[in-house]
């Protein structure tokens, strides 16, 4: 978008109820690909301040293949690799977009609406 790329995550209890959220604002230099990858990153963050186990779905296929990279150049995906491989309480999987899931939803409404809310990263 013109004014910048939104990202976001949002974490949901056992009923749907919404237990946390995070949003951001880039800059339109920054792709959606960067987008996801700081998502997933502060999805992590969030993850390893908890004690309870926790599942991070992602739509974002290019964004978890990176992370499968052993030789990424990307700073974020060492980030998330290394918290993968200090933590262990979380586990990152795939979730197809665009099929109705409450969760892709949310994001998707989150990082619209941190395009006008947040600063830029």
């Amino acid at each position: 978008m013109e004014q910048g790329v939104g990202s976001a995550f949002w974490v949901f209890g056992e009923q749907q109820e919404l237990i946390a959220k995070w949003q951001g604002r880039l800059s339109p230099k920054n792709s959606v690909f960067q987008a996801e990858l700081i998502a997933l990153q502060e999805a992590v963050k969030y993850a390893q301040n908890h004690q309870n186990k926790v599942k991070i779905w992602s739509d974002s296929q290019s964004s978890l293949k990176a992370l499968l990279n052993e030789k990424s150049n990307s700073a974020i995906a060492r980030y998330i690799q290394d918290s993968l491989y200090n933590t262990h309480n979380f586990r990152l999987g795939w979730i197809r977009a665009h099929v109705g899931h409450l969760g892709k939803e949310k994001d998707d409404e989150l990082a619209k609406e941190a395009m006008g809310n947040f600063s830029i990263f």
